[in-house]
């Protein structure tokens, strides 16, 4: 049976924090930080939509799992809507990556300002918080290609449904492969969350710290 895939899908996002006032280094990289976060708002808003879409998927393989050979045309009507779903789904893909990418493109100006800040302590912290986001955005790019290829390898399993000479250890041994995948996807999926969470972190302590030099 194929493995729910709900659990691993959803991914962290970048939190707004406050703004750094004061005409500086600190001031502009305050204004990237926060440009970065409404630039992976379409990311944010396609995981709800991916989920969703996720679980109708499940409950439609199910459903196809459950009828037999004498209900072919329903199976292949379901495996069809199964199909459909799925380039749905490589639609919310692409709008996520398109956000990633924007995001990744306004973050790079931090490089420019960093090394203006004075604050030793605080130019080494916003040097290690660019490292942890290019480490995130470098793990967000292979989870896009695991997806993009879990999401093949759906459709190679929708397509065999359809097929009324499908054998089963056929039909057995692309559900493996299709779940193999899936595990893949959760095991970086938990890495890029933590990661997400890491560099959330160094963020406000960041907006701490610029406002604490700032008021010495």
């Amino acid at each position: 049976m194929k493995k729910s895939i709900l659990a691993g899908t959803f991914l962290s996002s970048i939190l707004l924090a406050g703004c750094v006032f004061g005409s500086s280094p600190e001031e502009d990289i305050s204004g990237i930080l926060d440009s970065t976060v409404e630039k992976e708002q379409g990311f944010v808003d396609s995981q709800e939509p991916i989920k969703k879409l996720e679980q109708e998927e499940q409950e439609l393989f199910d459903k196809i799992m459950s009828l037999n050979m004498e209900e072919f045309k329903e199976v292949e009507k379901q495996a069809d809507q199964a199909l459909n779903n799925l380039e749905k789904r490589e639609e919310q893909l692409t709008t996520e990556k398109e956000s990633i990418e924007e995001a990744k493109e306004e973050f790079k100006g931090i490089n420019d300002r960093a090394e203006d800040i004075e604050d030793e302590k605080l130019r080494a912290h916003v040097e290690n918080m660019i490292e942890v986001m290019d480490k995130r955005y470098k793990l967000h790019g292979e989870l896009a290609a695991q997806y993009t290829e879990a999401l093949e390898y759906d459709r190679e399993l929708y397509t065999m449904l359809k097929d009324k000479e499908l054998k089963l250890e056929d039909l057995e041994a692309q559900i493996e492969k299709v779940n193999a995948q899936y595990n893949l996807i959760t095991e970086s999926n938990e890495e890029f969350n933590s990661i997400t969470d890491e560099y959330n972190s160094l963020k406000n302590e960041y907006y701490d710290l610029a406002k604490l030099n700032e008021e010495e």
